[in-house]
């Protein structure tokens, strides 16, 4: 018979264990001892303890940012001071891509859910070293482009779903 743990607990576990390589993460996959240790010369590490925040919204950056163990929550502050939650990223999740790409100020707050350790991949560096290997700009981009369209279409259905259960659209011609 399968023991079920309550989630506090699978939580705690999440945060207990060992800290992935970048040849563990999804976006880093396939890619060759030669190609990640090219990416590794780009990369910090860093340790945010639980409820610390990683960056703010309208902070200004070209990071992106790897969960190498633990997770956060990325909220997007409102008007009326409360947030909204967007997503929450655990081990082996990445966030703060958009910033990476286009360098513009960070679009929603982060913070650790947990004691949380993050590989912080800088972009400047990254285009320092893509100068030796464009495949490398191309590798990375092509799956950040597909994890964000993955995003993007995940988003899409909450959104339709949020409106079909709350909110009717109106489908006749005006």
């Amino acid at each position: 018979m399968d023991k079920q743990e309550s989630a506090p607990h699978r939580m705690a576990q999440d945060s207990e264990k060992r800290p992935l390589e970048l040849k563990d993460f999804k976006l880093f996959r396939q890619f060759s001892d030669e190609e990640l240790s090219s990416i590794k010369q780009c990369v910090a590490e860093v340790c945010v303890k639980k409820g610390q925040k990683v960056f703010s919204t309208g902070d200004s950056g070209e990071e992106m940012f790897l969960v190498r163990r633990g997770g956060v929550r990325i909220m997007l502050p409102l008007q009326d001071g409360n947030y909204r939650h967007l997503a929450t990223e655990t081990q082996g999740g990445f966030f703060g891509e958009l910033a990476f790409i286009d360098s513009d100020a960070r679009s929603a707050d982060v913070e650790a859910k947990w004691d949380t350790d993050l590989y912080v991949l800088s972009r400047r560096r990254f285009d320092e070293r893509s100068r030796a290997d464009a495949r490398i700009v191309v590798l990375v981009f092509e799956r950040l482009a597909k994890a964000i369209a993955l995003r993007l279409r995940d988003t899409n259905l909450q959104i339709a779903r949020a409106q079909r259960d709350h909110h009717p659209m109106s489908l006749g011609a005006g």
